[in-house]
């Protein structure tokens, strides 16, 4: 993934319709008070939905009176609406599931956390799937906004992992900074190059790469909770942290079903990054500090794990000849919203050199 500052361009431009009433909103955890990103929020009726924002924000279009509307995410007890059009709607407060606070207390070792940890490389499905997908990024200089990328794509997913997005449309917009514009601008690839149970060049070691001798070797495991979700099944919620090289291994913490052991989500963490998929596009330019985080969550469907969001977030010190340094911080998301379909694709043939997001927007026929 690269990173340069370009000369101003046009941007793409879009359109959302709205029919019928529309409902504006922020998702809340209502224990904490927190708002909660990327929350599933879809009408029964229609199956058609959206995520909530960076900042628990959210809006529903074409909602009719009655409407059942669902609101899902991981750790959370699902919730359902009936929608009204008399209603003013403006928090929606979700609470946390249950938690086995007796059990976790009186765990006897942690062996059993080695063993699910250790077993999720063999819930790995070798079975390809096409969804239509949504990607959005945004990036920041302290409180000032650089760039806006908003992309749908069809991806192709492997169980935990992505293996490919295909651009159907875009739009973007950047904004100048000291007469220069930065941008991601292969934005979307470095959510395939990452893959959660395979060690690769690009990214800091998980936990999920090792069998049960090295994560006992290299990663202390502790238990945060135990939970009965929905279906009745109990998730374990695992921290793990390096024992050392804290710039090369992955933190984090995990939620594994377990009687599957499957993922359901999984949340990455590593500071000042001593390995990272980030370049400067010009030779001259340099990237210091790299943190990162990685939140991957997933849907079961016939005993098939799917990716539903992938949530990657960054900030890095970037210098040039020109400045001194500049603290650039992004967030980015992408969200596999349809397993049944798949959009048609231009019929246009993209030339090998690049596979930059934003050139591709420029290629589209109109």
């Amino acid at each position: 993934m690269f990173f340069s500052f370009l000369n101003l361009f046009n941007t793409a431009i879009g359109q959302n319709h709205a029919n019928a009433f529309s409902i504006n909103a922020v998702v809340i955890d209502s224990l904490t008070f927190e708002a909660i990103q990327f929350v599933s929020i879809y009408k029964t009726r229609d199956k058609k939905g959206t995520l909530s924002d960076f900042k628990g924000g959210f809006t529903i279009d074409n909602v009719l009176s009655n409407d059942s509307i669902v609101f899902s995410y991981v750790g959370y007890e699902k919730s359902l609406i009936v929608a009204n059009e008399n209603t003013i709607y403006d928090t929606i407060y979700l609470n946390r599931e249950v938690q086995l606070v007796d059990e976790v207390i009186v765990l006897a070792d942690n062996s059993i956390l080695y063993e699910l940890i250790s077993n999720v490389r063999k819930t790995q499905s070798n079975t390809v799937e096409v969804a239509k997908s949504y990607f959005e990024l945004e990036s920041y200089h302290n409180e000032q906004q650089l760039e806006l990328f908003q992309g749908y794509y069809n991806g192709k997913y492997q169980g935990y992992n992505v293996c490919d997005l295909q651009m159907k449309n875009g739009r973007f917009a950047l904004a100048p900074l000291s007469k220069r514009i930065f941008a991601s601008t292969e934005s979307s690839k470095a959510m395939y190059l990452h893959n959660i149970v395979e060690s690769n060049e690009y990214f800091p070691v998980s936990p999920f790469e090792l069998v049960r001798g090295k994560l006992k070797k290299y990663y202390s495991l502790s238990l945060n909770a135990k939970y009965v979700d929905n279906n009745g099944n109990t998730i374990y919620i695992i921290s793990f942290e390096p024992r050392k090289d804290r710039n090369s291994n992955f933190a984090g913490k995990v939620w594994i079903d377990s009687l599957s052991n499957n993922i359901i989500k999984t949340k990455l963490l590593v500071s000042n990054a001593s390995v990272h998929p980030f370049r400067p596009i010009w030779s001259s330019h340099d990237l210091d500090t790299v943190n990162i985080e990685i939140t991957k969550s997933f849907d079961v469907e016939n005993d098939s794990i799917r990716l539903n969001t992938l949530h990657f977030n960054y900030d890095l010190v970037y210098r040039s000849s020109e400045d001194s340094s500049l603290n650039i911080s992004t967030q980015a998301v992408l969200h596999a919203y349809n397993y049944n379909d798949a959009f048609i694709l231009p019929f246009f043939n993209f030339p090998d050199v690049s596979n930059a997001d934003y050139r591709r927007i420029q290629m589209l026929p109109c």
